[in-house]
């Protein structure tokens, strides 16, 4: 055992090759030691199998791996999630190899995600220290002081970061010193939409902006966002706007009719070339008032006006509850947004899928499979995995 001065917690070394580590993994007919393209779950094992909203997946089973499997992984992206997080363990191992090891283990690493989850800075720099191709880094509900955002800022320009989803205000300490091309406003707890007016930044490099949730503060926040973008964002080119940002429940009034009228405005403004509006549209009266705004875009001539319904996963094809209305001239970015939404069947998708909006090189990170890691006490994982409550599944 080695002693972690930073956590005060005692750090198995290596293990040996003859020792299991119990994983949960995604089932599936490769091998792990030929998997190409790997989703990395760091989490407590008490949560294996589940997405972000602990919503359980039944495809998967707890298997047994050896170390050197754990190592040939070389994930494309790691999800740290949750409280108990053992991403301590992890590093406190990799710390005992050689880094050159270190770097192998981490290098097709390109999409880095923290969502809800308890980790320290130091673990996570010591990652970010070892990589080389990351595009993307996504968090959510994540309590990092100021002197912590500096430290990862380092590391962020060094990787000439793209692509970031963002939940807190970090504008004016982190983004407006990153040459980010696509950014998502999202929830947990999001940003206010004062402190993007006091944002002293302007964002010349984002190109793609996801406006998909606030901290919602005023009954004017939809409107003074839309400003914000004209005078923050000038050069965007598409806009993703998910009209619960306006009213949770689609509905034709004169506000709407007034939102759509500036996004219209700043659509000729800005010269986009997409926009795109995702709304929750569950019952008749929200599907008809879904209607009328993608009516209004097109009596506002807004060219190529277009509307789409889905059903969300969990639900039996059919029972759409969701729509989308793109408009634009930019037909491939049109394709990848139905893509993305539409077949993907969400409303919320996250960098895995949204990076693709970044040019027509960048590829979705989709997976060949999911592995999770929970620590390397094999009897622990198990314990409290087979604790859990058992509840609905869903494909995550």
């Amino acid at each position: 055992m080695i002693h972690d001065e930073g956590s005060g917690e005692e750090v198995k070394q290596c293990p040996s090759s003859s020792a299991p580590i119990v994983v949960w993994m995604q089932r599936s007919e490769i091998y792990v030691e030929n998997v190409r393209n790997v989703v990395l779950r760091v989490k407590h094992p008490s949560k294996f199998g589940e997405n972000v909203q602990g919503i359980p997946n039944s495809s998967g089973e707890l298997v047994d791996v050896q170390w050197n499997s754990i190592m040939n992984l070389r994930p494309t992206i790691v999800e740290l999630t949750d409280s108990r997080n053992p991403l301590r363990q992890l590093t406190g191992v990799l710390r005992t190899i050689g880094e050159d090891e270190q770097k192998d283990f981490l290098s097709r690493l390109k999409l880095l995600s923290l969502d809800t989850t308890d980790v320290d800075v130091e673990d996570l720099l010591f990652i970010l220290r070892r990589l080389q191709l990351l595009a993307a880094f996504s968090f959510s509900d994540v309590r990092f002081a100021k002197k912590d955002w500096e430290l990862l800022l380092t590391e962020f320009k060094r990787l000439n970061i793209r692509a970031m989803d963002m939940s807190r205000d970090v504008l004016d300490n982190v983004v407006d010193k990153l040459d980010v091309e696509l950014l998502k406003l999202s929830g947990g707890p999001g940003i206010k939409i004062e402190d993007l007016k006091k944002c002293a930044a302007t964002f010349v490099t984002v190109r793609t902006l996801i406006a998909q949730e606030l901290d919602y503060s005023y009954d004017k926040d939809a409107e003074e966002l839309i400003n914000c973008i004209e005078s923050k964002f000038p050069r965007l080119k598409t806009l993703v706007w998910d009209w619960s940002i306006v009213d949770p429940a689609v509905s034709v009034d004169d506000h709407s009719k007034a939102i759509i009228a500036e996004l219209a405005k700043l659509y000729r403004k800005l010269d986009l070339q997409c926009l795109a509006i995702i709304a929750y549209t569950p019952c008749n009266d929200t599907k008809y008032a879904s209607g009328e705004l993608a009516r209004f875009l097109s009596e506002a001539e807004l060219p190529s006006v277009q509307l789409f319904r889905f059903a969300s996963k969990g639900l039996s094809k059919g029972q759409d509850n969701f729509t989308v209305i793109t408009a634009g001239s930019d037909l491939n970015t049109r394709s990848k947004i139905h893509s993305i939404y539409v077949e993907g069947r969400t409303s919320a998708p996250d960098l895995r899928y949204l990076v693709q909006l970044l040019d027509d090189n960048t590829p979705p990170f989709t997976s060949a499979t999911v592995v999770e890691f929970g620590g390397f006490d094999g009897k622990d994982v198990r314990s409290a995995y087979e604790a859990r409550k058992p509840q609905d599944t869903i494909e995550i």
